[in-house]
């Protein structure tokens, strides 16, 4: 009795998840054939993301000695420069208040939003599925992301060490997919739930931009910090276990194990059972008999 009652519970908890987006998909028309999830639909979303960020690396070369040419040394252009750094602040030094406050927008928009996108991902792995009304509205937050990463890029006055940091790899690996489903890749899932980074990492910029209208003491703002490092951490292991389950192992990739008196074992399975060991989480499905 007990058990069927839990398997009710869990049952009743994704239905209500799910009905908590609203859809309808009473015509063919209200719903992209955007369904299905296969390595060759990840896989190309992470060869157009990288291909993406290294077209962001070529252009950025050219632009960034055009910055330093002109616009640092120039003295008619060198006042844009001084007014950039006043109201933009630069890759080392946070503008100050008043001009910190448009940057401060965009840093609440962008944890707003992020955490959106991390809401649909999740509500999509319940689905299966996107919509048509989903899918734009996807869309449009993706618009504004590449806005904010094209000013955060000439924030950092277009250096290649902007481009190759994780800041720039969670940004593009997490735009990319959400332009490409639909059009390129007939797929609902993707890797956008490691936008979950930006919400932490722009709520950090808001405490360095000094944003604090709830007076906030420093206690508080660490304790708040914590705990969205910690949810950054949990869904983005949860969300690649998630994908590796739901896309099973890689064709020609598949493990060969090696019988044995421990069992059936290889390489990788003894990297499982080290992990298991040092965390002392010890599932017991696996022990040396030597």
């Amino acid at each position: 009795m007990a058990s069927r009652l839990e398997t009710y519970n869990a049952t009743s908890m994704v239905a209500n998840f799910s009905a908590a987006v609203p859809h309808s998909v009473d015509t063919a028309e209200d719903l992209y054939a955007v369904e299905g999830a296969s390595w060759n639909d990840i896989g190309n979303q992470l060869v157009y993301s990288i291909g993406t960020q290294m077209l962001v690396a070529v252009v950025s070369c050219p632009l960034s000695w055009c910055y330093d040419r002109f616009v640092k040394t120039s003295t008619g252009a060198g006042t844009l420069h001084v007014l950039k750094n006043k109201v933009l602040g630069n890759a080392y030094v946070p503008p100050l208040w008043p001009y910190a406050y448009f940057p401060s927008l965009l840093a609440i928009a962008n944890c707003f939003l992020s955490a959106l996108t991390v809401y649909f991902w999740v509500a999509k792995t319940y689905r299966q599925t996107v919509d048509t009304w989903m899918m734009n509205v996807e869309y449009s937050i993706s618009s504004f992301y590449i806005l904010h990463y094209i000013l955060t890029l000439m924030i950092n006055e277009f250096s290649l060490r902007f481009v190759a940091s994780i800041d720039s790899v969670v940004e593009l690996w997490s735009i990319v997919p959400l332009l490409m489903q639909g059009t390129v890749t007939d797929t609902w899932l993707s890797c956008s739930y490691i936008r979950v980074y930006c919400l932490y990492r722009y709520f950090k910029c808001l405490l360095q931009l000094g944003y604090n209208p709830f007076e906030l003491s420093e206690v508080t703002k660490q304790l708040i910090l914590s705990v969205l490092k910690f949810l950054t951490m949990t869904i983005t292991l949860s969300g690649s276990m998630f994908v590796f389950e739901v896309l099973g192992p890689i064709s020609g990739f598949e493990d060969q194990p090696i019988s044995t008196g421990m069992g059936d074992i290889s390489f990788f399975s003894m990297v499982y059972f080290m992990l298991t060991t040092i965390s002392t989480v010890g599932y017991g499905d696996l022990s040396p008999v030597t």
